[in-house]
Protein backbone atom coordinates (compact mmCIF):
# COMPACT_ATOMS: atom_id res chain seq x y z
CA UNK A 1 0.00 0.00 0.00
CA UNK A 2 2.84 2.41 0.92
CA UNK A 3 4.53 1.73 -2.40
CA UNK A 4 1.31 2.43 -4.32
CA UNK A 5 0.82 5.73 -2.48
CA UNK A 6 4.42 6.69 -3.22
CA UNK A 7 3.87 6.08 -6.95
CA UNK A 8 0.71 8.21 -6.98
CA UNK A 9 2.43 11.00 -5.01
CA UNK A 10 5.37 11.01 -7.41
CA UNK A 11 2.96 11.28 -10.34
CA UNK A 12 1.19 14.27 -8.79
CA UNK A 13 4.50 15.99 -8.00
CA UNK A 14 5.71 15.55 -11.56
CA UNK A 15 2.41 16.79 -12.88
CA UNK A 16 2.33 19.92 -10.76
CA UNK A 17 6.02 20.81 -10.98
CA UNK A 18 7.30 23.58 -13.22
CA UNK A 19 9.49 22.73 -16.20
CA UNK A 20 12.52 24.70 -15.04
CA UNK A 21 13.93 26.36 -11.98
CA UNK A 22 13.85 30.07 -11.28
CA UNK A 23 16.98 32.01 -12.19
CA UNK A 24 17.87 35.46 -10.97
CA UNK A 25 16.43 38.09 -13.31
CA UNK A 26 14.14 35.61 -15.04
CA UNK A 27 10.37 35.42 -14.70
CA UNK A 28 9.20 31.97 -13.62
CA UNK A 29 5.77 30.43 -14.04
CA UNK A 30 5.26 30.50 -10.26
CA UNK A 31 6.01 34.25 -10.14
CA UNK A 32 3.65 34.87 -13.05
CA UNK A 33 0.85 33.03 -11.25
CA UNK A 34 1.44 34.93 -8.01
CA UNK A 35 1.38 38.28 -9.80
CA UNK A 36 -1.76 37.41 -11.73
CA UNK A 37 -3.67 36.11 -8.69
CA UNK A 38 -2.64 39.12 -6.62
CA UNK A 39 -3.82 41.60 -9.25
CA UNK A 40 -6.71 39.71 -10.80
CA UNK A 41 -9.90 41.76 -10.99
CA UNK A 42 -12.01 38.58 -11.08
CA UNK A 43 -10.35 37.22 -7.94
CA UNK A 44 -10.95 40.51 -6.10
CA UNK A 45 -14.63 40.39 -7.04
CA UNK A 46 -14.90 36.79 -5.87
CA UNK A 47 -13.21 37.70 -2.58
CA UNK A 48 -15.91 40.31 -1.98
CA UNK A 49 -18.56 37.70 -2.73
CA UNK A 50 -16.90 35.41 -0.17
CA UNK A 51 -16.97 38.14 2.45
CA UNK A 52 -20.63 38.83 1.65
CA UNK A 53 -21.69 35.20 2.13
CA UNK A 54 -19.46 34.67 5.17
CA UNK A 55 -21.11 37.63 6.87
CA UNK A 56 -24.54 36.38 5.80
CA UNK A 57 -23.88 33.04 7.53
CA UNK A 58 -22.71 34.90 10.64
CA UNK A 59 -25.90 36.95 10.58
CA UNK A 60 -28.13 33.88 10.26
CA UNK A 61 -26.30 32.00 13.02
CA UNK A 62 -26.57 35.08 15.21
CA UNK A 63 -30.34 34.73 14.98
CA UNK A 64 -29.96 31.96 17.59
CA UNK A 65 -28.45 34.42 20.05
CA UNK A 66 -30.17 36.82 22.40
CA UNK A 67 -31.40 40.13 21.07
CA UNK A 68 -33.23 43.07 22.55
CA UNK A 69 -35.23 46.00 21.25
CA UNK A 70 -37.42 48.81 22.48
CA UNK A 71 -40.56 50.18 20.89
CA UNK A 72 -41.37 53.75 21.81
CA UNK A 73 -44.80 54.84 20.68
CA UNK A 74 -44.72 58.62 20.59
CA UNK A 75 -47.65 60.57 22.08
CA UNK A 76 -50.77 60.28 19.96
CA UNK A 77 -53.82 62.50 20.11
CA UNK A 78 -57.29 61.41 19.05
CA UNK A 79 -60.71 63.08 19.26
CA UNK A 80 -63.90 61.45 17.99
CA UNK A 81 -67.59 60.81 18.59
CA UNK A 82 -68.11 57.21 19.60
CA UNK A 83 -71.28 55.16 19.86
CA UNK A 84 -71.84 54.13 23.51
CA UNK A 85 -74.68 51.96 24.84
CA UNK A 86 -76.73 53.43 27.72
CA UNK A 87 -78.02 50.43 29.69
CA UNK A 88 -80.30 52.53 31.89
CA UNK A 89 -82.34 53.77 28.97
CA UNK A 90 -81.52 50.86 26.65
CA UNK A 91 -80.36 53.10 23.83
CA UNK A 92 -77.11 54.05 22.07
CA UNK A 93 -75.76 57.53 22.55
CA UNK A 94 -72.90 59.37 20.81
CA UNK A 95 -70.33 60.75 23.17
CA UNK A 96 -67.36 63.02 22.54
CA UNK A 97 -63.99 61.41 23.42
CA UNK A 98 -60.50 62.78 23.59
CA UNK A 99 -57.44 60.61 24.25
CA UNK A 100 -53.73 61.26 24.67
CA UNK A 101 -51.63 58.10 24.70
CA UNK A 102 -47.98 57.11 25.11
CA UNK A 103 -46.55 53.58 25.26
CA UNK A 104 -43.13 51.98 25.67
CA UNK A 105 -42.27 48.33 25.14
CA UNK A 106 -38.92 46.67 25.91
CA UNK A 107 -38.32 43.08 24.76
CA UNK A 108 -35.38 40.73 25.33
CA UNK A 109 -35.56 37.67 23.05
CA UNK A 110 -33.80 34.32 23.28
CA UNK A 111 -34.46 32.18 20.18
CA UNK A 112 -34.06 28.41 20.58
CA UNK A 113 -32.97 25.82 17.97
CA UNK A 114 -36.51 24.39 17.76
CA UNK A 115 -37.58 27.60 15.96
CA UNK A 116 -39.30 28.75 19.16
CA UNK A 117 -38.60 31.83 21.23
CA UNK A 118 -38.43 32.91 24.86
CA UNK A 119 -38.89 36.62 25.52
CA UNK A 120 -38.83 38.84 28.58
CA UNK A 121 -41.26 41.72 28.06
CA UNK A 122 -41.99 45.01 29.80
CA UNK A 123 -44.92 47.18 28.64
CA UNK A 124 -45.63 50.65 30.01
CA UNK A 125 -48.82 52.43 29.02
CA UNK A 126 -50.12 55.92 29.89
CA UNK A 127 -53.40 57.40 28.69
CA UNK A 128 -55.41 60.51 29.51
CA UNK A 129 -59.06 61.00 28.54
CA UNK A 130 -60.66 64.46 28.22
CA UNK A 131 -57.64 65.90 29.98
CA UNK A 132 -58.51 64.75 33.51
CA UNK A 133 -58.93 60.97 33.53
CA UNK A 134 -55.60 59.17 33.69
CA UNK A 135 -54.70 55.51 33.35
CA UNK A 136 -51.29 53.87 33.92
CA UNK A 137 -50.29 50.32 33.22
CA UNK A 138 -47.15 48.37 34.07
CA UNK A 139 -46.89 44.87 32.68
CA UNK A 140 -43.91 42.53 33.09
CA UNK A 141 -44.10 39.00 31.70
CA UNK A 142 -42.24 36.00 30.27
CA UNK A 143 -43.49 34.69 26.92
CA UNK A 144 -42.81 31.40 25.12
CA UNK A 145 -43.76 30.73 21.49
CA UNK A 146 -43.28 27.45 19.63
CA UNK A 147 -44.52 26.45 16.14
CA UNK A 148 -45.65 22.82 15.92
CA UNK A 149 -46.31 20.34 13.09
CA UNK A 150 -44.16 22.43 10.73
CA UNK A 151 -40.51 22.38 9.55
CA UNK A 152 -37.88 24.35 11.42
CA UNK A 153 -37.75 27.53 9.35
CA UNK A 154 -34.88 29.00 11.36
CA UNK A 155 -32.60 26.03 10.68
CA UNK A 156 -33.61 26.05 7.01
CA UNK A 157 -32.66 29.72 6.74
CA UNK A 158 -29.26 29.06 8.33
CA UNK A 159 -28.69 26.07 6.05
CA UNK A 160 -29.50 28.13 2.96
CA UNK A 161 -26.93 30.73 4.01
CA UNK A 162 -24.33 27.99 4.57
CA UNK A 163 -25.06 26.46 1.16
CA UNK A 164 -24.76 29.88 -0.50
CA UNK A 165 -21.35 30.31 1.16
CA UNK A 166 -20.23 26.86 -0.05
CA UNK A 167 -21.40 27.75 -3.55
CA UNK A 168 -19.38 30.97 -3.50
CA UNK A 169 -16.33 29.15 -2.14
CA UNK A 170 -16.59 26.67 -5.02
CA UNK A 171 -16.88 29.54 -7.51
CA UNK A 172 -13.83 31.18 -5.95
CA UNK A 173 -11.82 27.94 -6.11
CA UNK A 174 -12.88 27.26 -9.69
CA UNK A 175 -12.15 30.83 -10.78
CA UNK A 176 -8.70 30.72 -9.21
CA UNK A 177 -7.83 27.40 -10.88
CA UNK A 178 -9.10 28.66 -14.24
CA UNK A 179 -6.96 31.79 -13.93
CA UNK A 180 -3.93 29.63 -13.09
CA UNK A 181 -4.65 27.49 -16.15
CA UNK A 182 -5.03 30.50 -18.46
CA UNK A 183 -1.85 32.10 -17.12
CA UNK A 184 0.03 28.81 -17.55
CA UNK A 185 -1.01 28.59 -21.20
CA UNK A 186 -0.19 32.26 -21.74
CA UNK A 187 3.19 31.78 -20.07
CA UNK A 188 4.10 28.87 -22.33
CA UNK A 189 2.92 30.79 -25.38
CA UNK A 190 5.50 33.43 -24.49
CA UNK A 191 7.98 30.67 -23.66
CA UNK A 192 7.46 29.39 -27.22
CA UNK A 193 8.37 32.83 -28.65
CA UNK A 194 11.64 32.94 -26.70
CA UNK A 195 12.49 29.37 -27.69
CA UNK A 196 11.60 30.02 -31.35
CA UNK A 197 13.95 33.00 -31.38
CA UNK A 198 16.76 30.78 -30.08
CA UNK A 199 16.02 28.19 -32.79
CA UNK A 200 16.05 30.87 -35.50
CA UNK A 201 19.33 32.25 -34.15
CA UNK A 202 20.73 28.72 -34.21
CA UNK A 203 19.66 28.36 -37.84
CA UNK A 204 21.43 31.64 -38.67
CA UNK A 205 24.53 30.48 -36.81
CA UNK A 206 24.64 27.18 -38.72
CA UNK A 207 24.14 28.94 -42.06
CA UNK A 208 26.89 31.44 -41.27
CA UNK A 209 29.19 28.58 -40.35
CA UNK A 210 28.27 26.80 -43.60
CA UNK A 211 28.83 30.01 -45.55
CA UNK A 212 32.35 30.41 -44.12
CA UNK A 213 33.17 26.83 -45.13
CA UNK A 214 31.62 27.35 -48.57
CA UNK A 215 33.62 30.59 -49.08
CA UNK A 216 36.83 28.70 -48.28
CA UNK A 217 35.86 25.91 -50.72
CA UNK A 218 35.05 28.47 -53.44
CA UNK A 219 38.44 30.13 -53.05
CA UNK A 220 40.04 26.72 -53.46
CA UNK A 221 38.00 26.21 -56.62
CA UNK A 222 36.10 23.27 -55.18
CA UNK A 223 32.71 25.00 -54.94
CA UNK A 224 30.75 26.77 -57.64
CA UNK A 225 29.70 30.45 -57.20
CA UNK A 226 26.03 29.48 -57.74
CA UNK A 227 26.06 27.19 -54.71
CA UNK A 228 27.49 29.97 -52.55
CA UNK A 229 24.61 32.21 -53.64
CA UNK A 230 22.15 29.57 -52.41
CA UNK A 231 23.56 29.88 -48.89
CA UNK A 232 23.46 33.69 -49.12
CA UNK A 233 19.77 33.52 -50.01
CA UNK A 234 19.15 31.26 -47.03
CA UNK A 235 21.10 33.67 -44.80
CA UNK A 236 18.95 36.60 -45.93
CA UNK A 237 15.76 34.62 -45.33
CA UNK A 238 17.03 33.55 -41.90
CA UNK A 239 17.82 37.16 -40.87
CA UNK A 240 14.40 38.27 -42.04
CA UNK A 241 12.74 35.46 -40.06
CA UNK A 242 14.63 36.55 -36.93
CA UNK A 243 13.30 40.10 -37.32
CA UNK A 244 9.75 38.78 -37.65
CA UNK A 245 10.23 36.49 -34.64
CA UNK A 246 11.54 39.39 -32.54
CA UNK A 247 8.48 41.45 -33.51
CA UNK A 248 6.14 38.63 -32.52
CA UNK A 249 8.05 38.24 -29.25
CA UNK A 250 7.60 41.93 -28.37
CA UNK A 251 3.87 41.75 -29.08
CA UNK A 252 3.58 38.54 -27.03
CA UNK A 253 5.41 40.20 -24.15
CA UNK A 254 2.97 43.12 -24.14
CA UNK A 255 0.01 40.76 -24.24
CA UNK A 256 1.40 38.61 -21.42
CA UNK A 257 2.17 41.64 -19.23
CA UNK A 258 -1.38 42.85 -19.68
CA UNK A 259 -2.70 39.37 -18.84
CA UNK A 260 -0.87 39.08 -15.52
CA UNK A 261 -1.11 42.76 -14.62
CA UNK A 262 2.48 43.96 -15.10
CA UNK A 263 3.13 47.55 -16.30
CA UNK A 264 4.06 47.85 -19.96
CA UNK A 265 7.37 49.50 -19.11
CA UNK A 266 8.58 46.45 -17.16
CA UNK A 267 10.54 43.92 -19.18
CA UNK A 268 9.77 40.20 -19.16
CA UNK A 269 12.47 37.61 -19.78
CA UNK A 270 12.01 33.85 -19.88
CA UNK A 271 14.90 31.45 -20.29
CA UNK A 272 13.54 28.70 -22.55
CA UNK A 273 15.21 25.64 -21.02
CA UNK A 274 13.43 22.60 -22.45
CA UNK A 275 13.98 20.27 -19.52
CA UNK A 276 11.34 17.71 -18.62
CA UNK A 277 10.67 14.40 -16.92
CA UNK A 278 8.58 11.84 -18.69
CA UNK A 279 5.60 10.56 -16.71
CA UNK A 280 4.80 6.87 -16.50
CA UNK A 281 1.02 6.59 -16.37
CA UNK A 282 -0.07 3.17 -15.14
CA UNK A 283 -3.61 1.89 -14.83
CA UNK A 284 -3.37 2.39 -11.08
CA UNK A 285 -2.37 6.02 -11.53
CA UNK A 286 -5.25 6.55 -13.94
CA UNK A 287 -7.72 5.09 -11.48
CA UNK A 288 -6.43 7.17 -8.55
CA UNK A 289 -6.27 10.34 -10.65
CA UNK A 290 -9.88 9.95 -11.81
CA UNK A 291 -10.99 9.24 -8.25
CA UNK A 292 -9.18 12.34 -6.93
CA UNK A 293 -10.47 14.56 -9.73
CA UNK A 294 -14.07 13.52 -9.12
CA UNK A 295 -13.70 14.05 -5.36
CA UNK A 296 -12.40 17.58 -5.94
CA UNK A 297 -14.71 18.48 -8.80
CA UNK A 298 -16.37 21.84 -8.13
CA UNK A 299 -18.89 21.03 -10.85
CA UNK A 300 -20.14 17.89 -9.06
CA UNK A 301 -20.07 19.62 -5.66
CA UNK A 302 -22.07 22.52 -7.07
CA UNK A 303 -24.73 20.15 -8.41
CA UNK A 304 -24.93 18.49 -4.99
CA UNK A 305 -25.46 21.91 -3.41
CA UNK A 306 -28.19 22.65 -5.96
CA UNK A 307 -29.85 19.37 -5.01
CA UNK A 308 -29.93 20.41 -1.35
CA UNK A 309 -31.31 23.82 -2.31
CA UNK A 310 -34.08 22.13 -4.30
CA UNK A 311 -34.80 19.80 -1.35
CA UNK A 312 -35.35 22.85 0.85
CA UNK A 313 -37.58 24.34 -1.85
CA UNK A 314 -39.80 21.23 -1.75
CA UNK A 315 -40.12 21.53 2.03
CA UNK A 316 -40.90 25.23 1.69
CA UNK A 317 -43.57 24.64 -0.94
CA UNK A 318 -45.16 21.84 1.06
CA UNK A 319 -45.35 23.81 4.32
CA UNK A 320 -47.25 26.71 2.73
CA UNK A 321 -50.50 24.76 2.83
CA UNK A 322 -49.93 22.17 5.53
CA UNK A 323 -51.63 21.49 8.85
CA UNK A 324 -49.67 23.35 11.49
CA UNK A 325 -50.05 25.09 14.79
CA UNK A 326 -48.38 27.10 17.52
CA UNK A 327 -48.21 27.20 21.30
CA UNK A 328 -48.00 30.55 23.09
CA UNK A 329 -47.74 30.83 26.86
CA UNK A 330 -47.16 33.83 29.11
CA UNK A 331 -46.48 34.26 32.83
CA UNK A 332 -46.10 37.65 34.49
CA UNK A 333 -47.38 40.59 36.53
CA UNK A 334 -49.73 43.39 35.54
CA UNK A 335 -51.11 46.42 37.36
CA UNK A 336 -53.36 49.24 36.10
CA UNK A 337 -54.25 52.33 38.09
CA UNK A 338 -54.95 56.03 37.74
CA UNK A 339 -51.97 56.76 39.95
CA UNK A 340 -48.59 55.71 38.56
CA UNK A 341 -47.01 54.76 41.90
CA UNK A 342 -49.90 52.42 42.61
CA UNK A 343 -49.05 50.35 39.52
CA UNK A 344 -45.79 49.41 41.21
CA UNK A 345 -47.47 47.98 44.32
CA UNK A 346 -48.78 44.45 44.64
CA UNK A 347 -49.13 43.67 40.93
CA UNK A 348 -51.62 41.07 39.81
CA UNK A 349 -50.33 37.75 38.54
CA UNK A 350 -51.20 36.97 34.93
CA UNK A 351 -50.84 33.81 32.90
CA UNK A 352 -52.10 32.55 29.59
CA UNK A 353 -51.88 29.53 27.33
CA UNK A 354 -53.08 29.44 23.75
CA UNK A 355 -52.96 26.66 21.20
CA UNK A 356 -53.61 27.62 17.60
CA UNK A 357 -54.03 25.41 14.54
CA UNK A 358 -54.08 26.14 10.86
CA UNK A 359 -55.97 23.65 8.71
CA UNK A 360 -56.08 24.26 4.93
CA UNK A 361 -59.36 23.37 3.25
CA UNK A 362 -58.94 24.01 -0.45
CA UNK A 363 -56.95 26.26 -2.79
CA UNK A 364 -58.00 24.82 -6.17
CA UNK A 365 -54.76 22.81 -6.47
CA UNK A 366 -52.42 25.82 -6.25
CA UNK A 367 -50.15 24.44 -3.53
CA UNK A 368 -50.16 20.94 -5.03
CA UNK A 369 -48.88 22.42 -8.27
CA UNK A 370 -46.20 24.37 -6.37
CA UNK A 371 -45.01 21.20 -4.67
CA UNK A 372 -44.92 19.25 -7.94
CA UNK A 373 -42.93 22.07 -9.55
CA UNK A 374 -40.39 22.00 -6.69
CA UNK A 375 -40.19 18.19 -6.88
CA UNK A 376 -39.51 18.36 -10.61
CA UNK A 377 -36.63 20.79 -9.94
CA UNK A 378 -35.29 18.39 -7.32
CA UNK A 379 -35.49 15.47 -9.77
CA UNK A 380 -33.66 17.55 -12.36
CA UNK A 381 -30.90 18.30 -9.83
CA UNK A 382 -30.55 14.59 -8.96
CA UNK A 383 -30.31 13.63 -12.64
CA UNK A 384 -27.84 16.44 -13.23
CA UNK A 385 -25.49 15.04 -10.57
CA UNK A 386 -25.26 11.64 -12.28
CA UNK A 387 -24.79 13.20 -15.71
CA UNK A 388 -22.07 15.54 -14.47
CA UNK A 389 -20.23 12.67 -12.79
CA UNK A 390 -20.05 10.96 -16.19
CA UNK A 391 -18.93 14.21 -17.83
CA UNK A 392 -16.16 14.89 -15.31
CA UNK A 393 -14.94 11.30 -15.57
CA UNK A 394 -14.80 11.63 -19.36
CA UNK A 395 -12.85 14.90 -19.05
CA UNK A 396 -10.32 13.23 -16.78
CA UNK A 397 -9.96 10.23 -19.09
CA UNK A 398 -9.48 12.55 -22.09
CA UNK A 399 -6.83 14.62 -20.30
CA UNK A 400 -5.00 11.50 -19.16
CA UNK A 401 -5.04 10.19 -22.72
CA UNK A 402 -3.83 13.58 -23.96
CA UNK A 403 -0.98 13.53 -21.45
CA UNK A 404 -0.04 10.00 -22.50
CA UNK A 405 0.02 11.02 -26.16
CA UNK A 406 2.09 14.15 -25.41
CA UNK A 407 4.42 12.07 -23.29
CA UNK A 408 4.99 9.52 -26.09
CA UNK A 409 5.36 12.19 -28.76
CA UNK A 410 7.93 14.06 -26.69
CA UNK A 411 9.90 10.87 -26.15
CA UNK A 412 9.92 10.10 -29.89
CA UNK A 413 10.87 13.65 -30.91
CA UNK A 414 13.70 13.71 -28.36
CA UNK A 415 15.27 10.80 -30.26
CA UNK A 416 14.48 12.43 -33.60
CA UNK A 417 16.18 15.66 -32.48
CA UNK A 418 19.25 13.72 -31.41
CA UNK A 419 19.39 11.93 -34.79
CA UNK A 420 19.03 15.26 -36.64
CA UNK A 421 21.98 16.69 -34.68
CA UNK A 422 24.11 13.66 -35.59
CA UNK A 423 23.02 13.98 -39.22
CA UNK A 424 24.09 17.63 -39.27
CA UNK A 425 27.51 16.75 -37.76
CA UNK A 426 28.01 14.14 -40.50
CA UNK A 427 26.69 16.49 -43.18
CA UNK A 428 28.97 19.40 -42.31
CA UNK A 429 31.92 16.98 -42.34
CA UNK A 430 30.99 15.71 -45.79
CA UNK A 431 30.49 19.27 -47.03
CA UNK A 432 34.02 20.22 -45.93
CA UNK A 433 35.32 17.24 -47.88
CA UNK A 434 33.27 18.14 -50.95
CA UNK A 435 31.20 14.96 -50.72
CA UNK A 436 27.86 16.84 -50.76
CA UNK A 437 26.78 20.13 -52.29
CA UNK A 438 25.29 23.25 -50.67
CA UNK A 439 21.71 22.19 -51.41
CA UNK A 440 22.21 18.94 -49.51
CA UNK A 441 23.78 20.78 -46.58
CA UNK A 442 20.93 23.30 -46.46
CA UNK A 443 18.50 20.39 -46.42
CA UNK A 444 20.37 18.82 -43.47
CA UNK A 445 20.24 22.17 -41.62
CA UNK A 446 16.49 22.50 -42.30
CA UNK A 447 15.94 18.99 -41.01
CA UNK A 448 17.77 19.87 -37.80
CA UNK A 449 15.77 23.12 -37.36
CA UNK A 450 12.49 21.35 -38.12
CA UNK A 451 13.31 18.67 -35.55
CA UNK A 452 14.00 21.40 -32.98
CA UNK A 453 10.72 23.14 -33.80
CA UNK A 454 8.79 19.86 -33.64
CA UNK A 455 10.41 19.10 -30.28
CA UNK A 456 9.48 22.59 -29.04
CA UNK A 457 5.86 22.11 -30.11
CA UNK A 458 5.74 18.72 -28.42
CA UNK A 459 7.27 20.20 -25.27
CA UNK A 460 4.66 22.99 -25.17
CA UNK A 461 1.85 20.49 -25.81
CA UNK A 462 3.25 18.40 -22.94
CA UNK A 463 3.08 21.41 -20.62
CA UNK A 464 -0.46 22.19 -21.80
CA UNK A 465 -1.48 18.59 -21.11
CA UNK A 466 -0.04 18.71 -17.59
CA UNK A 467 -1.77 22.02 -16.92
CA UNK A 468 -5.08 20.66 -18.23
CA UNK A 469 -4.94 17.57 -16.03
CA UNK A 470 -3.83 19.63 -13.03
CA UNK A 471 -6.86 21.87 -13.54
CA UNK A 472 -9.21 18.90 -13.45
CA UNK A 473 -7.49 17.21 -10.50
CA UNK A 474 -7.83 20.43 -8.50
CA UNK A 475 -11.54 20.45 -9.27
CA UNK A 476 -12.15 23.05 -11.99
CA UNK A 477 -14.25 22.13 -15.03
CA UNK A 478 -12.67 21.72 -18.47
CA UNK A 479 -13.92 24.98 -19.99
Amino acid sequence: MFKRLAVISAFIILLFSSSYGKERGMLSLEESLNIALERSHDIKLMEQNLIRDQERVKAERASLKSNAYMHLYTPSFNTAYEEVYDSAEDIFRYEYTQKNKIMTQVVVNQPIPTDGNFSLNYDFFHETQLGDIKNYSNKFYLKFEQPIFTPNVLNMRIRRAELALKETELDYTSQKIQIEYRITRSYYNLFRRFAQLEINNKRLELLEKSYDIAETLRKRGILDEMELLQIEVELADSRDEILETEGRLIRSKDSFKQTIGLPKTEDVIIKPVLEYKLIQITDEIKEKTIELGMQNSTRIKDRQIQKEFRTLDVIDADRLNEFKGSIVTTVGFDKKDSVFTETLKKPDETRSVSLNFYLPLWDWGRNKAQVKSAQASLKYAETSINENKRTVKRWLEDELRNLEDSNSRLEILTKSKSLAEKSFTLGIGKFKNGQINCQSLILVIEQLINSNESFLNAYIDFQYAKAGLKRLINGAPAY
